[in-house]
C-alpha cells in the first residue's frame, strides 16, 4: 500500500508535468497560427496583394509540408498533456481512498476500545 507523502510527491510532479505540456501546447499553437499567417502574407505579396489569386490555387502543398512538422509536435505535446493530466487524477483518486480508508480504520479502532460509547447513548 502506498503512503499518503509518496501520493503527495506524484501529485506534485505531475501538476508540474501537466502545466509543462500545457505551455509546450500553447507554444505550438502560437508557432503553428503565426507561420500559417506568414505564409498567407507571403503567398499574398507574391500575387501582388490580390486576395482572388490566392483563393484559386486548389492545392497549396508548400504550407503543408512546412506546417506538418509542427502540427505533429502539437499532437504529441496534447497527447502527453492528456496523460500526465490523467495520471494526476488517478494519484487524487488514490489520495481521497488512502485518507478514507485510514479514517475507516481510525473509526472501526474506536468502536472496538469503547470510545463512542456516547454515540449508542444518543441514538
Amino acid at each position: 500500500m502506498t503512503s499518503i507523502a509518496e501520493v503527495k510527491k506524484n501529485i506534485k510532479f505531475y501538476q508540474g508535468e501537466t502545466k509543462k505540456w500545457e505551455k509546450r501546447v500553447q507554444r505550438s499553437l502560437i508557432g503553428l497560427f503565426t507561420i500559417i499567417l506568414i505564409l498567407t502574407l507571403t503567398h499574398l505579396g507574391l500575387v501582388d496583394w490580390n486576395p482572388e489569386l490566392i483563393f484559386n490555387e486548389v492545392f497549396d502543398y508548400y504550407k503543408y509540408i512546412i506546417v506538418s512538422p509542427l502540427i505533429i509536435y502539437f499532437r504529441f505535446c496534447l497527447k502527453q498533456h492528456r496523460s500526465s493530466k490523467s495520471l494526476m487524477d488517478v494519484y487524487r483518486s488514490n489520495s481521497i481512498s488512502i485518507r478514507l480508508s485510514k479514517e475507516v480504520i481510525n473509526f472501526q479502532c474506536k468502536i472496538k476500545k469503547g470510545e463512542l460509547e456516547e454515540l449508542k447513548d444518543v441514538s
